[in-house]
């Protein structure tokens, strides 16, 4: 999972990356890491890194729920998802 600043002329540069990592040793649960867990690892770390910047995170459907909706909301971020 990328976090990226985007310009108005297309260009993007990326700013903080968040792995998404299945661990093939977890036998005894067998939970799987996601996107949406990856989102929250990543909001943590964009908010220490990055405490004074205006936020707007995009998404698509997989993204819209009640946690990611607290998390924009608790840290200012605006949103935009699609469906």
């Amino acid at each position: 999972m990328e976090a990226k600043l985007l310009c108005s002329n297309g260009f993007s540069i990326s700013i903080m990356t968040e792995w998404i990592i299945n661990n093939p040793d977890n036998t005894k649960n067998n939970k799987q890491d996601c996107e949406q867990k990856a989102f929250i690892r990543l909001s943590k770390n964009l908010k220490v890194g990055y405490p004074q910047l205006a936020i707007c995170i995009f998404g698509d459907g997989l993204y819209p729920n009640d946690t990611i909706f607290k998390i924009c909301n608790s840290n200012k971020w605006d949103f935009i998802f699609t469906f």
